[in-house]
């Protein structure tokens, strides 16, 4: 989302020098956070599931070059 938007949050302005410390220029996305909740969690299998989810460095590349993964959300920008 484009600063001039964000800053109509005011959320966001009460927060920006926290928010934007985790800003993150390359994906131009913050920090993505998330809670596993409940009892006996295999961590290690968990860990594994979540890391086969990442980008190749092939499919990093091609993101960089514009080549796959396009924004289906840039009409929303």
């Amino acid at each position: 989302m484009p600063y001039k938007k964000r800053a109509t949050f005011s959320d966001f302005m009460e927060n920006q020098v926290e928010i934007e410390s985790r800003w993150s220029t390359q994906w131009e996305d913050g920090v993505n956070e998330i809670v596993f909740i409940g009892q006996n969690l295999n961590e290690a299998e968990m860990i594994q599931e979540l890391n086969s989810c990442l980008l190749s460095d092939s499919e990093i590349l091609d993101f960089k070059q514009n080549r796959l993964f396009q924004n289906p959300f840039e009409s929303l920008l």
